[in-house]
């Protein structure tokens, strides 16, 4: 027996779910007696109780404690997983009208059927009803217990439900009641599905989220007596459902408009393969040894040597189609027969049998029941008389037996083997007169009774001209290993070479496509099912196009997972045990491998444990065993998999478990902690202790700038210690000169103030004397100017020197000139009290950069491993206590200006947006700088800089300031033309570059640059 809530097996007798506490009984509504589930009346008193109970009947009262006050409530709260889940809402239309004159009893009669019916549908295809009312119900598919088909499973329930809300309208109206139509909507997409506990201690499972909402606006927007679903429905449906284009729509609390379609009906396609056949299949590629071994089965069955063959495999490996390649093959040569099982046809009483015979008689979907009769009736009389003994039962099987039939007296059990038995007369005695493939597919899906007739046919082919093709995943067991005409055939994933040869087939031989390729089967790990959908899923959004040859349309650094590939493989993590798919999310963390030793400190389990619960996922085929470092350890089989099971967790369990998982490395790592600097960047980066995450980042992408460097720091080092003079290495051999010339310098005096053009200055090496010397800094947070919300405001004030600051020397006072045309300076008492006022938030005037000191920026500024950081440290590559966001000094090219200005003419790309310290004059090509990096450059005769990293650009480029508009265009500009790859911060959109000082000394506008190294 399936329990009502989370559908898992409960054991026979039991009262409630052992794994979500959920009664499995229903009381009585008279006299309150305990029935069993599936019993329609009262035992003791008479009374109707349905049956099946409405998940509302014991969910009446929620009580949700938002607090929890134990470990293991804690723990509770974030047990819940992100998902992607399909969700249906459906109503009664008009129910307010319907019932308006009715007594309140009578008007339960009418509704309580409907709504029944509804629910019923949607348990029918393992759905979960998640909430009902007073004339609907809410219901999703895809959670609790996960189903790669839940889009599917939702269609056919919604179906199913018009289809039977028709039926019972019909039954009322002719009794004069208003007739009763229902209205569907249906969306997929992204939620987090949290257990909630309720009041009487059982538990409710509810999704949270925008598609949540999606769909139950589309319920609206449904036609009467009809289905309304959204664009990512019929993406994964189209071919199983005929649609309707309704056309866009506006939904309120949704900012786009909305591509909305009517479910019509069902579609012809019902399996993945024949969807493939309406699109078109890739080139068939890599399975030529197996389709051979096919072939020779075939060869020995048609010689009277029946054979059964076996394909075992992964979702999407091919094993459909290795199948059809070989019906091109011999289609002509024998008679085909095909059926197979579906995930949501379990508990439907031989459904691939009743499909193989409906196929074998021709019987059609508009044939009446007399027509159906007459048409196996005639068959099986033409196939050979002798068979008019089993028709009864094939006829039983097919359900059109009369009533008055003999066989419906016999019992139940007597006649399935009966039927079993007539059916393999029926299939040995068509082989006599021709070959006979039959091919049954996925049955890991199979039902009971399918299985035990499969059985006895593998039995009775040994001599028979039957060829018997099933396949299936791994986890499916028989008992036909040990036959002699029984062969198995595996497939594994595509290599790299054949991988390559089908994605050349998809995409064609365009170089540009050749990294995207690489990331399509690492992503993939050949799998060809999963290359099929990412390349459609690329086709779809727009960033592949076919312009004669396919073409890229622009930058793509991450792949998306497929709803179609995600949906398979969350199932597969899914049917784990509780504590193997913990694991399994735990390591999906960790990474794509990973040590035993690491694994032990962050699970904390122990060695027995842990090396049971890894071999579990080994048998699985998760993870594979391999030699880290020379440790033992693992890696993922498959990165799909491993991005699936971590986008299941909520991100706060994530940021959680990166924290772990940066203090297990540590603490496993302490000798070669070097070694592991970008791991710990990573996933410091990704938890709540950011400033650990910064600190790490800096160090990893200053340490791999460094290594890339080591040869140019050693001759620049060499040239200029053989003289203490500069003048000396200003004639160095190895200098090279450039046309470059210093254009202008500009001072900032406090950090996000305007700034100020100087004709000279003397560079230390904390950069510009007098540069970013003062800050405004908010005591309470510890933080600087927020890009965007007071860091805009600041760029409108300008500061000036009261005199000019000098080497070592103490920072002398300043005005300040405010938007308004009042000056404040510094030495004013009440500064810092009327700038607080202003920015309404205390501020302190600030010389020295406190310890920790942070600046906020909004999320996304930062990539890499800190994509979603919305603060970090200052002074990532410059002295301590200054404040600079990373270097002491940034230089920009006018040459690189002049090509953001071409290519985006109505922009305004004023030097002021960029604020660097030096803007060199170069008729270059655009971002020259990128090629500085490493390089050791002397401006005049004293100044040498050590060019570090591309300066990234983040929003405050795009800010108003004095006569300069707001323009977000600007940054979009420079994201076409220039994104850099920095490293652990990821690759981001830069202009300009940082260095770090060699040679403090003097400059002036006019002088020349010369390489050093």
């Amino acid at each position: 027996m399936l329990c009502i809530q989370c559908h898992l097996e409960v054991n026979e007798g039991k009262r409630f779910c052992a794994e979500c506490g959920a009664a499995q009984f229903l009381h009585c509504p008279k006299c309150n007696a305990a029935s069993p589930i599936g019993k329609s009346f009262c035992a003791d008193c008479g009374t109707s109780i349905g049956g099946t109970p409405s998940p509302s009947h014991q969910t009446a009262s929620v009580v949700v404690d938002r607090t929890p006050s134990t470990a293991n409530e804690a723990k509770d709260v974030m047990s819940g997983e992100r998902k992607v889940i399909t969700v249906l809402f459906a109503d009664i239309k008009g129910s307010m009208e319907l019932i308006e004159n009715l007594d309140p009893e009578d008007a339960r009669a009418i509704v309580e059927p409907a709504l029944q019916l509804m629910i019923d549908a949607v348990l029918h295809f393992g759905g979960y009803v998640v909430q009902t009312t007073g004339d609907g119900i809410f219901a999703m598919f895809g959670a609790p217990v996960v189903h790669e088909d839940h889009s599917h499973r939702a269609l056919y329930a919604a179906l199913r439900m018009q289809a039977e809300l028709k039926e019972y309208s019909a039954r009322i109206s002719a009794d004069g009641h208003q007739p009763v139509q229902g209205r569907v909507g249906v969306h997929t997409g992204e939620a987090v599905v949290r257990p909630l506990k309720l009041g009487n201690g059982q538990i409710e499972y509810t999704p949270i989220g925008h598609s949540t909402s999606l769909g139950a606006r589309l319920q609206t927007l449904a036609p009467v007596g009809s289905i309304a679903a959204s664009e990512a429905i019929r993406q994964l449906c189209e071919g199983s459902c005929e649609f309707n284009d309704l056309g866009l729509a506006k939904v309120k609390g949704v900012s786009d408009l909305v591509k909305v379609y009517e479910v019509t009906g069902l579609g012809k396609q019902r399996t993945r393969m024949q969807r493939s056949a309406g699109q078109g299949f890739s080139k068939f590629v890599g399975r030529a040894r197996e389709l051979d071994s096919l072939r020779y089965a075939a060869q020995q069955a048609q010689a009277g040597s029946g054979q059964v063959v076996a394909i075992v495999a992964e979702a999407g490996t091919g094993k459909s189609r290795l199948i059809l390649e070989l019906m091109n093959d011999i289609r002509s040569t024998t008679k085909v027969l095909e059926t197979s099982s579906v995930s949501h046809g379990k508990t439907s009483y031989c459904l691939p049998l009743i499909e193989l015979l409906q196929s074998y008689f021709g019987i059609e979907a508009q044939d009446n029941e007399l027509k159906r009769r007459g048409k196996v009736i005639g068959k099986i009389e033409n196939l050979d008389p002798q068979l008019k003994d089993i028709q009864p039962y094939l006829l039983d099987l097919l359900n059109l037996n009369n009533e008055d039939e003999p066989l419906l007296q016999m019992d139940e059990r007597t006649l399935q083997l009966q039927t079993w038995e007539s059916l393999k007369r029926l299939l040995v005695r068509e082989s006599v007169n021709q070959a006979l493939t039959l091919i049954f597919e996925d049955l890991h899906w199979i039902d009971d009774q399918t299985q035990e007739f499969l059985n006895l046919l593998a039995e009775s082919i040994g001599t028979a001209k039957i060829l018997l093709i099933v396949n299936y995943r791994p986890e499916y067991v028989h008992r036909w290993n040990s036959k002699s005409y029984f062969t198995q055939i595996r497939l594994d994933p595509l290599g790299d070479a054949t991988a390559k040869e089908m994605l050349a087939s998809m995409l064609g031989d365009n170089e540009q496509l050749s990294d995207l390729k690489r990331l399509i089967f690492e992503k993939s790990s050949g799998t060809p099912f999963f290359m099929e959908e990412m390349v459609k899923a690329l086709f779809d959004d727009g960033t592949l196009a076919r312009d004669g040859n396919v073409v890229l349309t622009k930058k793509l650094d991450e792949l998306d997972i497929p709803s179609s590939v995600q949906a398979i493989l969350a199932a597969r993590i899914d049917r784990l045990p509780a504590h193997a798919k913990e694991i399994l999310q735990t390591l999906s963390v960790i990474g794509k491998e990973f040590s035993i030793s690491l694994i032990s400190a962050v699970t904390a389990s122990s060695p027995e444990k842990l090396d049971k619960q890894l071999k579990e996922l080994q048998l699985g085929e998760f993870i594979y065993e391999k030699l880290i470092s020379g440790e033992k350890g693992y890696i993922f089989k498959s990165a799909l998999t491993q991005d699936v099971a971590y986008n299941t967790l909520l991100i706060e369990r994530r940021k959680i478990l990166h924290e772990k998982i940066g203090l297990s490395i540590e603490a496993v790592y302490p000798i070669s902690i070097d070694d592991h600097i970008a791991a710990l960047a990573y996933h410091f980066g990704r938890s709540n202790n950011i400033d650990a995450g910064m600190q790490y980042l800096t160090h990893s992408g200053r340490q791999k700038l460094m290594e890339a460097r080591k040869k140019n720091e050693l001759v620049s080092h060499n040239s200029l210690t053989k003289s203490e003079s500069p003048e000396v290495a200003s004639v160095a051999d190895d200098q090279v000169a450039t046309l470059d010339v210093l254009d202008s310098i500009w001072r900032y005096p406090v950090k996000s103030m305007a700034g100020e053009k100087l004709a000279s200055v003397f560079v230390s090496d904390k950069g510009i004397v007098g540069d970013r010397v003062y800050a405004f800094v908010n005591e309470e947070s510890n933080r600087t100017a927020v890009v965007r919300k007071w860091a805009e405001s600041l760029l409108n004030y300008h500061p000036q020197f009261a005199s000019e600051p000098g080497p070592n020397l103490p920072v002398p006072p300043l005005r300040i000139v405010m938007p308004s045309g009042d000056t404040l300076s510094s030495v004013d008492s009440d500064l810092e009290e009327k700038i607080s006022t202003v920015f309404e938030r205390k501020l302190k005037l600030m010389t020295t950069a406190p310890p920790g000191l942070l600046i906020e920026v909004p999320v996304g500024t930062l990539g890499g491993a800190l994509s979603e950081v919305t603060e970090f440290p200052l002074a990532g590559g410059a002295p301590a206590g200054a404040f600079f966001d990373y270097g002491c000094l940034h230089l920009i090219a006018s040459s690189t200006l002049n090509h953001f200005q071409k290519m985006y003419p109505k922009g305004r790309f004023d030097v002021r947006r960029f604020r660097p310290n030096l803007v060199i004059h170069s008729d270059s090509e655009p971002f020259v700088e990128n090629s500085w990096v490493g390089r050791n450059i002397m401006i005049g005769q004293e100044l040498i800089l050590r060019v570090s990293i591309p300066c990234p650009r983040c929003i405050s480029v795009t800010l108003a300031q004095d006569d300069l508009p707001r323009d977000p265009s600007i940054l979009r500009a420079i994201a076409e033309q220039n994104m850099c790859d920095l490293g652990d911060f990821g690759t981001l959109p830069c202009a300009g570059v940082y260095a770090e000082v060699i040679k403090a000394g003097h400059i002036q506008c006019g002088d020349t640059l010369r390489f050093v190294d």
